[in-house]
């Protein structure tokens, strides 16, 4: 199945990598909820190998994990006229359920509208959200031109 050729007796089997044991801690701390946990493996691979792309994208996911471990999305989702912070959630299940153009938004409004740590932590959060992505999405092409201009 999915074009796979299953080996005929005596015929060499290619090889399948390993997976990294680096990453198996991590791995469990993150399938059991151990945020603080995780994010200390992967801040420990970081100042083992300063650079790693691999673990601050790690980071950047259970960071995200953690914000909204237990979160109602429903809930969250149905909030009107909510406070920044409640923005900052909306936008956090936005992006969970892979709607980037809407919590890209939502991310540059309360930039736009907020100052001093609310909009700090807008603007981190998106620029990290931008970072899951990847900058070639066009969604974060577009939000980066949104956030350019709430900033300057």
């Amino acid at each position: 199945p999915d074009g796979a050729v299953a080996a005929s007796p005596g015929e060499d089997v290619p090889e399948v990598p390993s997976r990294d044991p680096k990453f198996d801690a991590i791995e469990a701390d993150i399938e059991a909820g151990r945020w603080d946990q995780a994010l200390e493996g992967y801040r420990a691979l970081l100042r083992a190998k300063p650079g790693d792309v691999v673990a601050q994208q790690g980071i950047l996911n259970v960071e995200l994990m953690r914000r909204t471990d237990g979160m109602d999305f429903d809930a969250v989702l149905a909030l009107v006229g909510a406070t920044a912070d409640e923005q900052m959630q909306i936008a956090d299940a936005e992006f969970l359920l892979g709607r980037y153009d809407a919590a890209f938004q939502r991310l540059v409004n309360v930039v736009r509208a907020e100052t001093g740590e609310q909009r700090a932590t807008a603007r981190e959060r998106l620029l990290a959200f931008f970072d899951i992505v990847g900058a070639t999405d066009p969604a974060v092409v577009a939000g980066r031109t949104a956030l350019s201009n709430a900033l300057f």
